[in-house]
């Protein structure tokens, strides 16, 4: 008589790019053992280290971009679109915005920048890494070169490669008039980031004419004005927000450990503090052992340590532990607009054409890899 394997249920919420790094690592064993069901909130993944190049021109839409149902399909995964709103732990089951209600054996969060950001930030700007707003951003662009102003909050890796992409794109039309804004909350820009990078980035700004301000934390935004922590105000013009959210009120509600950001804190096995049948990786989520350290950094890694940790706990066998790497791997290059990388290696800074180009290479083919179904 033939037995029938039972299935762990394993609930991915989230489509952050973790989760689909998983699903392309998966064996044929491992999908005769689990039954994997994805909920995402948007059908589509963009790619963010390639965002200066779309907005450039260097890349179109669908090279940057992951159709997340076609993939689960191909893979074998049941591909749900829907936005989640509570989680029951004692039930084992997660709530989305459509009335549903998914049990789950193993639950895993990527939820990637499904949270809040300051009051008003979504409904008068345009957040960068949200489903097709890199396209927006594009198409609004061109098709107002006469607006006087862009205005980017967060002088952070990608709002400063989001700015000089612009002004290539701008310069490109000749509309060299055009304003362009950062505004970031710490005292100097690239937080994190060596004293030499900053300097070079905030000259390189001033070459390409964009305006730089410094310690100014944007708290609230209305239909007319950005309004700071110090209760100063000021105009802005076509609004792009790059920072990552301030808030995850799905993380707060559910009764996981979150830290000060409302992000999830994990163990470094990456199950959540205290409830080790939910597991969680990317920005989402932070590390108990190392209070602060956002995740997310090397999403790869992170995929098959996950997906190695929840075989093993299946298993019944003893999990693994997140290896900090160090500097992400992305991190030691800045896109410059015009064909040009800054590269940063310890003390050493040069500015290369070679490495732009071999850089959007590597990120064509690993997007391919993760777009590829056939």
């Amino acid at each position: 008589m033939k037995t029938t394997l039972l299935k762990t249920r394993l609930l991915l919420v989230g489509g952050d790019l973790t989760h689909i790094c998983l699903i392309q690592r998966l064996s044929p064993s491992e999908l005769e053992k689990l039954k994997i069901i994805l909920v995402a909130s948007f059908p589509f993944f963009y790619y963010m280290q390639m965002a200066a190049g779309l907005l450039a021109g260097t890349f179109q839409e669908s090279e940057v971009t992951v159709d997340i149902a076609d993939m689960c399909n191909y893979r074998g995964v049941h591909y749900l679109e829907a936005a989640p709103v509570k989680i029951d732990l004692l039930g084992k089951s997660v709530t989305f915005e459509d009335g549903r209600h998914i049990s789950y054996d193993i639950l895993s969060l990527n939820i990637g920048y499904q949270g809040r950001w300051v009051e008003g930030a979504d409904k008068y700007g345009v957040p960068i890494a949200c489903q097709n707003n890199l396209v927006k951003i594009k198409q609004h662009v061109m098709g107002h070169l006469v607006d006087p102003n862009l205005t980017i909050i967060g002088g952070g890796k990608l709002g400063i490669e989001i700015a000089l992409a612009l002004r290539q794109l701008l310069d490109e039309h000749q509309q060299r008039n055009i304003n362009i804004t950062i505004i970031e909350a710490a005292q100097t820009l690239l937080p994190g980031y060596d004293l030499a990078v900053k300097e070079f980035i905030q000259n390189e700004l001033k070459q390409q004419r964009v305006e730089l301000l410094l310690g100014r934390r944007v708290v609230r935004i209305t239909g007319d004005l950005l309004i700071f922590q110090d209760n100063s105000v000021l105009n802005y013009g076509y609004l792009i927000w790059s920072p990552k959210p301030v808030d995850y009120p799905f993380m707060n509600s559910s009764g996981l450990v979150t830290g000060e950001s409302g992000r999830l804190v994990v163990c470094p096995s990456l199950q959540a503090a205290g409830n080790f049948a939910v597991f969680g990786s990317g920005i989402g989520t932070e590390l108990q052992s190392e209070v602060g350290q956002v995740l997310g950094a090397d999403p790869e890694y992170e995929a098959g340590l996950l997906l190695r940790n929840i075989i093993q706990m299946k298993n019944g066998q003893c999990l693994s532990e997140y290896q900090s790497k160090g500097q992400a791997k992305d991190k030691g290059l800045i896109m410059l607009g015009h064909k040009r990388a800054l590269v940063h290696k310890k003390k050493s800074i040069s500015v290369s054409g070679m490495k732009w180009s071999s850089q959007n290479a590597d990120n064509q083919k690993f997007i391919k890899m993760l777009q590829r179904t056939v």
